[in-house]
């Protein structure tokens, strides 16, 4: 007797994940050094960027975007600040600009670390981090 296997027919199932997709991104980060008239860094008035960027397909809302600058040779925290971000539609991207205080002091390097706050459902956070690292020549006179 032969043994035949019985035919099933399989449906095929198509998910669009297109339609819900929740994906918020820091997209670029910067350190702006304001120069001097005599073309020095001041350090008085920094200013440090983030890009944000609703990658997703959903409105983003709630979020928490933090920058944290330091001093790369030792580590120590500069400034450390927290602004929040509502309404961010997808395909948008918004700046996101802080001030640092005056008399920061002057380092040969400094790294700005930012930090997104992951949306309900987001589906990659390894792109809710990022870092940037400024080297600051220090000429002599």
């Amino acid at each position: 007797s032969t043994h035949q296997t019985p035919e099933i027919e399989v449906e095929p199932v198509y998910v669009n994940l297109a339609l819900e997709r929740h994906d918020v991104a820091i997209t670029a980060v910067d350190i702006e050094p304001i120069l001097s008239p005599a073309g020095n860094v001041s350090t008085d008035r920094m200013k440090l960027l983030a890009v944000v960027e609703n990658k997703g397909t959903q409105p983003a809302t709630g979020l928490t975007l933090r920058v944290c600058l330091s001093s790369s040779s030792d580590d120590e925290t500069l400034v450390s600040s927290a602004a929040a971000i509502d309404d961010l539609v997808p395909g948008e991207s918004r700046v996101m600009r802080f001030d640092t205080p005056a008399g920061l002091p002057l380092r040969s390097t400094y790294t700005l670390k930012t930090e997104l706050s992951p949306v309900p459902g987001e589906v990659n956070i390894a792109n809710n981090t990022r870092s940037y690292q400024l080297r600051v020549a220090v000429l002599p006179n």
